[in-house]
């Protein structure tokens, strides 16, 4: 089981940074994308995504073997839903080069992924929540998936209103739905995720501190 658990991890951090430093280079050096959001194309968003796209396919399979071997353990089929939400959100900057801005915006999220692992090899190698390292993990963790995950949230629907029924977006036709279902799909996810994060952190917190008190 831990092997194939490593495999997974091992796909999803090299995914994620990857993914995440193509990213940031756009928002570095690629301006033009959030002059015209709608359809300003950029060869380096529509590679990120491709690479997102198969690594989800990938993934896809492996969670799907994990999950039905060692559901009692995992007991969460989320990530099916939010790995087609993906595909379906990407497949329109990969294919026809449109809403590559909100694509690597989105994109960003995957930032949070690599801490998100190390909290499953801290606890592979033997890390209790006690420890510091475990337990400074898993705040940078709850950070970075409530700055890119949560609070990202508004300025992107903020964005999408400011585009909304402009002559480009009434180009897209049905693509402008890409803007929509898989984003509220995953905004739902993340909330879920991000609920059950704050009650678990709201635990370990509660316990260092129960047992600083003690041990003073």
């Amino acid at each position: 089981m831990n092997f194939v658990f490593a495999g997974s991890i091992i796909l999803s951090s090299t995914h994620s940074i990857v993914v995440c430093s193509l990213c940031l280079y756009a928002f570095c050096f690629e301006p033009w994308l959030s002059v015209n959001p709608v359809s300003e194309e950029s060869v380096v968003v529509r590679s990120s995504c491709a690479i997102l796209v198969g690594y989800m396919f990938a993934d896809t399979l492996l969670d799907t073997y994990i999950t039905v071997r060692h559901f009692r353990y995992i007991g969460d089929i989320g990530f099916i839903f939010h790995h087609f939400a993906c595909v379906y959100g990407y497949y329109a900057p990969v294919i026809y080069g449109v809403l590559c801005y909100f694509a690597n915006y989105r994109l960003m999220a995957e930032l949070s992924t690599p801490f998100v692992n190390m909290r499953w090899v801290l606890s592979t190698l033997g890390y209790s929540k006690a420890d510091s390292v475990y337990f400074i993990n898993g705040i940078a963790m709850l950070i970075s998936f409530y700055s890119v995950r949560i609070l990202a949230m508004p300025f992107y629907w903020y964005k999408v209103y400011t585009v909304y029924n402009t002559v480009y977006f009434n180009k897209l036709g049905s693509l402008r739905l890409v803007l929509f279902i898989p984003c509220f799909v995953l905004d739902v996810l993340n909330i879920y995720w991000g609920y059950k994060m704050y009650i678990g952190a709201r635990k370990t917190i509660a316990s260092k501190l129960e047992n600083g008190r003690k041990e003073s």
